[in-house]
């Protein structure tokens, strides 16, 4: 989950810094490149915990829902942020 978070941070960092300052921002591929950095070991270390036994399914959800969403995000995000700009 802490991959995730760090995953996160930097897309609310990288959208803070858009929005107030867009020329120190940096680009959209290099935030697709450092959030799979942190979001596919997490889905991996995610998917590992689950041990075979539907008992821990419950407790890994939600990093698995986090890190594959993570890695889902710059290509459902790139459409609206790539045409905003």
């Amino acid at each position: 989950m802490a991959l995730a978070s760090a995953g996160w941070m930097a897309w609310w960092i990288y959208l803070f810094a858009t929005h107030f300052t867009p020329e120190l921002a940096p680009g959209f591929w290099v935030l697709t490149a450092l959030t799979t950095l942190f979001a596919a070991p997490g889905l991996v270390l995610a998917l590992w915990c689950v041990r075979s036994r539907i008992a821990w399914m419950f407790f890994a959800l939600l990093p698995i829902l986090a890190n594959a969403s993570l890695l889902a995000l710059p290509w459902i995000a790139r459409h609206y942020l790539l045409a905003a700009s």
